[in-house]
Order: structure tokens, then sequence, then C-alpha cells
């Protein structure tokens, strides 16, 4: 569709019935302003006025105010058929959208999530590089599983709260999060087996390949779950993507990690000794 086409453009065009910068002021009606500042503060107005119309429709959408918490229906009256609100922007964009388009963009993320993956493997191991034996346990039981969990599903929340209308259904979203998880358990064994141990045994790297891909990939589908819950009230309710939602998802994804970290360090420390 023509992003200027009257139809993609009438809640934009109407929008602007509601611009504070269009009321008339109580001091120009009754002539108490002097012309000269009365011309300043209008062309302040104007230059205003132009940046809030060379805004985005999605950014626009996203601060309707009538979408705002404070809003009264008693006191503002009903929201009339033509204003601009995020759930009839969410409804307008399902509908351009096909199935194929969602699927592809699908694809998209889950190729992206393996930039991502390379970033944040090398963020958690460049963290633990040259440590004293204390805060190096911190840095493994703690630093790393956030660096980790957060870089695994960044790419993801982003595409929920910031593009919610491209998916069709949480499978796309559980898809993206195994993806991801498998992608960043690969890089890091790769990273681990070839470079940061010299001549590992079968032992160590059938667990790197089974045991370290299962811890990498169920975080991350937890963590999804959170994300989940996020992108469902979007589309229960067409108000905008709440963060907060699945934070606690993303909380369980970072403790079932610092734990098994903590623990695998523990034990090595104890039969170093």
């Amino acid at each position: 569709m023509d992003p200027d086409s009257p139809k993609r453009r009438k809640f934009k065009l109407n929008a602007r019935n509601q611009s504070v910068h269009a009321e008339p002021t109580t001091a120009a009606m009754r002539g108490q302003l002097d012309a000269r500042k009365d011309a300043t503060v209008s062309k302040a107005h104007q230059r205003i006025d132009n940046d809030h119309l060379g805004e985005s429709f999605n950014d626009e959408a996203e601060r309707s105010v009538f979408d705002e918490p404070t809003y009264s229906k008693e006191l503002g009256g009903n929201i009339p058929e033509n204003a601009l609100t995020y759930k009839r922007f969410l409804e307008e964009k399902l509908e351009t959208i096909s199935p194929i388009e969602s699927w592809l963009f699908t694809g998209v993320l889950v190729l992206c999530s393996g930039v991502f993956a390379v970033v944040g493997s090398f963020m958690s191991n460049f963290a633990n590089m040259g440590l004293s034996s204390s805060v190096e346990f911190v840095a493994i039981a703690v630093f790393a599983p956030v660096i980790e969990e957060v870089m695994k599903t960044a790419l993801l929340l982003w595409g929920v709260e910031q593009k919610p209308y491209w998916f069709r259904s949480p499978t796309q979203l559980m898809i993206v999060g195994a993806c991801s998880g498998l992608m960043f358990a690969a890089i890091e064994n790769l990273l681990y087996l070839n470079v940061y141990i010299e001549d590992p045994s079968i032992g160590i790297i059938l667990w790197r390949w089974t045991v370290c891909v299962g811890l990498h990939t169920t975080t991350t589908m937890i963590a999804t779950i959170g994300l989940v819950k996020i992108w469902r009230r979007v589309m229960q309710t067409g108000k905008f993507a709440r963060a907060e939602i699945g934070a606690r998802y993303l909380f369980y994804a970072i403790l079932l990690h610092a734990i098994y970290n903590g623990s695998l360090y523990l034990l090595g420390f104890l039969i170093a000794f």
C-alpha cells in the first residue's frame, strides 16, 4: 500500500485535529499579546507542529492522547472514529502484512540473532579473562549469565516491542528464541573447543554439544515465554508493549544459568584441591 495514499494516512491527517498547537490561546483571543511577540510564538509553534508531522506513523500511534492512562471519557468524550490510537494502528498494520511476510520477518530475526549470539559470546568470555579466583567466580556465576541471556533475547524483545504486528502466533516467537539459543551454544562451543581448551577430550566435547546446548536453548526459551506474554497482551488489549511483564522470565533464565555456572565452577575448584 502506498504510504501516502488517503487510506494509509487517514489517521495521521485527522490526528492533527487534536494538536495542542492549533488551539487558540485565551490571551490572543482577548488581544492581550504584543503583535511581535505573538508572531514569534506562532513561528515556534509552527516549527514544533512541523516536527510533529515529520514523525513516523508508528511514533505518533504510540503517543496517542487517547491511550493515556489518565484519559477520561467523562471529560474528553468518546474517542472519535477517525482518531489515531495504537489499537487502530495495530489493526491496520495486521491487515497489510501477509502470513508469508510474517514468516520472512521471523527468518530475518533468526539470522540476525546469530550476530547477537557472536557478540554475546565474545562479551561473556572477555569479561572472564585475567581475573582472580574470587572475582572470576562472580564473573562466571553472575555477570556471564546476565550478559548471555540478555543478548540472546535482545533482538526478539525489540521485535515484540516495536513490530508486534509482524508476528502471527507465539510459535514464531518460540522458534526465534530456540534458534537464538542454539546459535549461541554452537558459537560458544566452537570457541571453547578450538580456542580456549587445548586438545579437549571426547567427554568434554560430548558435554558441550549436549548439556551446554540444552542449557542455552532451555534458558532462552524460558525468557522467550515472557516475550510471548508481552506480545499476547499487545494483541488482546491493543495497548503498547510493556517489557516489565516478561522481566521475571528473564530473571528465571538468568538464575538457572547462574546456578549451572556456579555449580560447575565450585565442582572444578573442589576437584582441583
